[in-house]
């Protein structure tokens, strides 16, 4: 009887734990798509980095069934096609001290887009860019726990590789392990 009575008790506590957890996300899309009859499901977007900069940097979940991608749009203050090459990488440095690399499996290109006033009122154009990185399993579980930093390469307008670091700091160190606790 105290065994029946405990593991009940377990495993009301086990659920009131995991819908607490559903609560904290913030889902954009969360959905079956009607055609196709795949489950999507997409994070808010986060701001990685400042908001005065030449480049920003916004990240999200994406699910597509049972496929997870971490996926950025990076705008970068330029003129040219800004893109990241199939097989182009995102490395992120772990709490522990460790590096997670993910690789990029296809072309993703920029789009120049509306010119816009910078930090010093000037008129300038954008490129914008979304990039997927799909996730295994093994990369999922180590992005839930903390990051530090990031660095995702590209190539720039002048058809040069350049690459856009991140730190994340004390406060924010949670920020892409929290989004990835939604899947």
């Amino acid at each position: 009887m105290k065994k029946s009575i405990l593991t009940l008790l377990t495993l009301a506590l086990f659920t009131m734990c995991a819908t607490a957890q559903n609560k904290d996300c913030k889902y954009e899309i969360d959905e079956v798509d009607k055609f196709t009859k795949q489950k999507l499901l997409k994070t808010r977007w986060e701001r990685l980095s400042p908001f005065i900069s030449s480049v920003e940097l916004q990240a999200s979940g994406y699910e597509v069934d049972s496929t997870k991608f971490l996926r950025f749009e990076l705008t970068v203050q330029s003129a040219r096609n800004v893109y990241v090459p199939k097989d182009g990488k995102l490395m992120i440095l772990m709490g522990d001290g460790s590096t997670l690399t993910l690789i990029a499996t296809e072309d993703w290109k920029g789009k120049v887009f509306d010119n816009r006033p910078n930090a010093r009122g000037e008129v300038t154009q954008y490129t914008k860019i979304f990039v997927n990185y799909p996730l295994a399993n093994d990369d999922l579980k180590k992005l839930q726990g903390p990051t530090t930093s990031l660095r995702l390469y590209f190539i720039n307008g002048d058809d040069r590789e350049s690459h856009i670091d991140i730190d994340f700091g004390k406060k924010r160190m949670d920020i892409l392990s929290s989004m990835m606790k939604c899947f």
